[in-house]
């Protein structure tokens, strides 16, 4: 707290004399101005600084939400998920087949491009009646990826 006063008396104790040594001129009051705002500077700068020191010792929340903390790995995970349940979605609103009656398995799924190597469907139950190759060509042509269609048994 010392260092503050000090620093005080020694900028009000310059800036007087500089003030005394300038030429009076018509800018005298341009040049009181500026003195004074060197000096309002020079006051509040530590006390900022101690507002500053209180907040943090009262606790900041910080609320960081990098996207680094998460690992690659769970954002591809999440991504082929909602792949899946994509290609699921599509079967029932174009083909009508049920969630149940559809697996969707991705093999080789490609985050940046958002594609997969090979889309496996397996169908049950009343979808193995469904136009099994008109399914495989339309989802070949979306180019989500080499799309099979198989029925499951059992």
């Amino acid at each position: 707290m010392g260092e503050y006063f000090v620093m005080i008396v020694v900028a009000s104790s310059a800036l007087g004399l500089l003030s005394f040594l300038s030429y009076p001129s018509v800018s005298d009051r341009l040049v009181k101005a500026a003195a004074s705002l060197l000096l309002l500077y020079t006051v509040l700068i530590p006390l900022v600084n101690m507002l500053e020191e209180l907040y943090s010792s009262l606790g900041s929340f910080d609320f960081d939400f990098s996207l680094e903390e998460v690992e690659k790995g769970e954002y591809e995970e999440v991504a082929e998920e909602a792949f899946e349940k994509g290609i699921r979605k599509l079967l029932f609103t174009k083909y009508e087949i049920e969630e149940g009656e559809a697996d969707v398995i991705v093999y080789g799924f490609d985050f940046e491009s958002m594609k997969a190597e090979r889309i496996r469907i397996l169908l049950s139950g009343d979808a193995i009646y469904s136009d099994m190759r008109g399914m495989r060509e339309y989802l070949n042509g979306l180019d989500l990826g080499k799309c099979e269609v198989e029925i499951r048994i059992g």
